[in-house]
């Protein structure tokens, strides 16, 4: 099985990304900015939002990822069933002072349909709490699904971003937002996660772009087939 990359840059074409000098999983990185630029094409307006989700000391991971995996299928299901196009970018970290692994994850969304990052926040704190059996009162008073609404010195920044295509601030919400993303690619040698289990999590973007061309494509040809 050929070695993942893994390169120490500050920009990609033309993008820059976190602050820190970080040395990034290039492959991962590369799809995170296809995810992004797979929703704006196929939505007007694509809203993006971080959260992390964690262990209560209480609890104790398996090991395994299913926990998060069963979390992340429940929450797509749930939205979709709503009507909403949602995409997700994931990555397992756990760190050696602590028995339990954790999960950043980016969410992305048509912002035509959710326009609310408290709302997409609140979902997943119901999804995260099913999945641990435990109340939603105690995910969010512990704060289990983490808006990463402040860096590391406690000061404050943003956890999401509204990207609308005819915006004249479009360029620069796209690299927010790829910037935003990029943590989620960083090489981490202080993560203790076995070689063995899987870190990323990544929604097929493309399966559902190519799906919806086809329709797209179905209707138009419909139309110009009436209109003969």
């Amino acid at each position: 099985m050929p070695r993942k990359k893994i390169v120490n840059i500050n920009q990609i074409n033309g993008n820059n990304l976190t602050e820190k000098n970080y040395d990034f999983h290039i492959q991962y990185l590369e799809k995170g900015i296809r995810l992004i630029d797979s929703m704006s094409r196929r939505h007007s307006k694509v809203l993006q939002e971080r959260v992390d989700l964690r262990y209560p000391k209480t609890v104790k991971s398996d090991g395994s990822n299913a926990d998060f995996s069963c979390t992340l299928q429940n929450y797509t299901k749930d939205l979709t069933r709503k009507k909403v196009d949602v995409q997700y970018f994931a990555r397992r970290e756990q760190s050696s002072q602590s028995d339990n692994p954790h999960l950043h994850v980016a969410i992305l969304v048509d912002g035509n349909k959710r326009r609310c990052r408290k709302t997409l926040l609140e979902q997943m704190e119901k999804h995260w709490a099913n999945t641990l059996k435990i109340s939603v009162e105690e995910v969010h008073a512990k704060k289990l699904v983490y808006p990463c609404n402040h860096d590391p010195d406690g000061n404050p920044r943003p956890n999401g971003y509204m990207l609308e295509r005819n915006a004249i601030d479009f360029n620069d919400t796209r690299e927010a937002m790829i910037r935003q993303l990029s943590y989620l690619t960083k090489h981490d040698p202080t993560d203790t996660t076995p070689s063995s289990t899987r870190k990323f999590f990544i929604s097929q973007f493309q399966k559902d772009e190519d799906r919806a061309i086809a329709i797209r494509r179905h209707y138009a040809d419909k139309k110009r087939n009436e209109e003969k």
